[in-house]
């Protein structure tokens, strides 16, 4: 993440939500990347969720 982007979102967000909302891109992107690799296929249930 580049210093404008960061410096752009603390001005919406303190250090803890920043935080957090990093960690939370960061998971999505861990899962997202492990999904690719090991070629998951999304399934969809209707009515499920």
């Amino acid at each position: 993440m580049s210093d404008e982007i960061f410096n752009e979102a603390a001005r919406h967000f303190d250090v803890q939500a920043l935080a957090t909302l990093i960690a939370g891109i960061a998971t999505a992107n861990l899962w997202n990347r492990l999904n690719v690799s090991t070629r998951q296929i999304v399934t969809v249930s209707e009515g499920k969720y």
